[in-house]
């Protein structure tokens, strides 16, 4: 279930941005300080800030960004994900457990997505908040001419036995957010929003010149643990498509659930001569291995498995299929999937293991799906939130009907369009233009590669079979299992990418 606005983690959503479409508000009278305590002129309190961050060319220098992050209470673990532009768009995406908070800013509103995934737009404080934590993420409170905010200096506080100047910025519906600035070196050294918990800013790094905090610190209130905010990853957004910022223009449909909110946990899969098993359950039922295929566009079941199972389907002739509430692939589940039914029979290896059905790309492109082929563990990510963590290089893949493609270096000087294949046990070659620049011909059999180049990651030793009769249109060969089984591979085909990492006696390489 999805719960917008959960206080923790609405102050997940870091480091955006927002502009001034909005109408200003009534100017906001600072609190009346203390009988003679100093109050810092508000222009000489931003300058001596803004000098601090490297100065206001520096501060600009930020530009559009795409800002991963984790979020950790205990043993717990979530994760956001926030794109912002230089004009202030911005959209955040968090998931900590069962809860999910969707939110941007599109130029002219805040809107979010509320607990049955409709859209709504944001007024008063809901939308305050929205407006103040991007200006807190975005450095704009150092403006005092941004419209849609009224920013005055209050009385100085102690932080850690230090005195520190304080901002306060207020929002059009009048809530408002305190700003603890560092004296010496201009940094916010911790922050509230009214209705959230307060947060400390901590470990500070160097982005675009200018020092953000990449650890937040939420201190809970009533003896509750506290959460930790971790910036994993800043990436330069220079372009974004407008409609990633835009007010949605339809519910939002997640058609799957991962117990562990942005995760599921490790599943065992059973890497087979041929094939890729991994258990699958059909509404809660027995596990029944189902294999993996780029190559299908379509996920289907065994048609004997269905009848043996007592399972109805629908339709008649080929538009026959089976259409389950739910699919369970370990702690991930499915919703709403669909099932062509086929006969699989002929589709079994030669080690005779039953196959009850295929995992096409139609499900797989839910999800961002990590395989270690070397270990056999498979998990399945949330793409809404997800960065790739590891050492892998980065593969694009484009979507031909045959499945998936990357573009590899053949004996590291030739590039090659080849499938991922995690069907076949070999890798085969059938481009007329690729044989004829590695020197190959028709007549030969097999071809023995020193070195296959994957986006620098370098496989030695490689086989790949001459066939011309699997020619598939729009790829030059393909990539069989005897390649995969050295790597660990993660594909995520809704955004038509790929990370591989090789492992060479266990040892990763590149």
């Amino acid at each position: 279930m999805m719960r917008p606005f959960a206080p923790a983690l609405a102050l997940a959503l870091l480091l955006s941005g927002c502009v001034a479409p909005l109408p200003p508000a009534e100017t906001a009278r600072p609190d009346a300080p203390a009988p003679g305590a100093p109050v810092p002129a508000l222009a000489e309190l931003m300058n001596r800030h803004v000098r601090a961050l490297g100065g206001a060319e520096a501060t600009m220098a930020l530009g559009g960004r795409l800002i991963h992050g984790t979020i950790r209470e205990g043993k717990r673990v979530g994760s956001f994900r926030v794109a912002v532009m230089v004009d202030g768009r911005y959209r955040s995406t968090t998931i900590f457990g069962d809860d999910y908070e969707l939110v941007g800013f599109d130029g002219a509103r805040p809107w979010a997505i509320d607990a049955a995934g409709r859209p709504l737009p944001l007024e008063g404080a809901a939308a305050d908040r929205v407006l103040l934590r991007a200006a807190r993420a975005s450095l704009r409170y150092t403006d005092p001419q941004w419209r849609p905010l009224q920013i005055h200096a209050a009385e100085p506080e102690s932080l850690d036995g230090l005195p520190h100047d304080v901002v306060v910025v207020r929002a059009p519906a009048g809530t408002e957010m305190r700003l603890i600035l560092d004296r010496a070196e201009g940094l916010v050294r911790a922050s509230t929003i009214a209705g959230f918990p307060p947060r400390r800013h901590e470990d500070y790094r160097i982005f675009a010149h200018v020092a953000l905090a990449h650890r937040h610190d939420l201190v809970a209130a009533g003896g509750a643990q506290a959460r930790t905010l971790v910036v994993d990853e800043i990436e330069p957004l220079p372009e974004a498509d407008p409609a990633l910022f835009a007010f949605p223009s339809r519910p939002l449909n997640r058609p799957y659930r991962l117990e562990g909110g942005d995760r599921s946990g490790p599943i065992a899969i059973a890497v087979r001569e041929e094939r890729v098993l991994v258990p699958v359950s059909i509404e809660g039922g027995p596990p029944l291995p189902f294999a993996l295929d780029l190559g299908s566009a379509e996920s289907c079941i065994d048609g004997a498995t269905a009848d043996r199972l007592g399972i109805m389907a629908a339709g008649t002739g080929t538009r026959c299929a089976l259409r389950p509430d739910s699919l369970g692939i370990g702690g991930a589940t499915l919703l709403g999937p669909v099932l062509a039914l086929h006969d699989l029979a002929r589709a079994s290896a030669p080690d005779r293991s039953p196959l009850a059905g295929l995992l096409g790309r139609d499900l797989l492109a839910r999800l961002v799906v990590e395989l270690d082929l070397v270990r056999g563990r498979m998990q399945l990510r949330d793409p809404a939130t997800y960065r790739y963590p590891g050492p892998g290089a980065e593969l694009a893949l484009a979507l031909p009907e045959a499945g998936a493609r990357i573009v590899a270096l053949v004996e590291g000087r030739h590039p090659g369009r080849l499938l991922v294949d995690l069907g076949r046990a070999e890798s085969f070659f059938w481009g007329d233009e690729l044989l004829r620049r590695l020197g190959g011909s028709a007549a030969d059999r097999s071809l023995l590669l020193e070195k296959l180049s994957l986006n620098g990651r370098v496989l030695r030793g490689v086989r790949a079979t001459l066939d011309p009769t699997l020619a598939e249109p729009g790829a030059e060969g393909s990539l069989g299992l005897d390649v995969w089984r050295r790597c660990r591979l993660t594909i995520d085909l809704g955004a038509t990418r790929a990370w591989v990492e090789t492992v060479e006696s266990g040892v990763a390489s590149s």
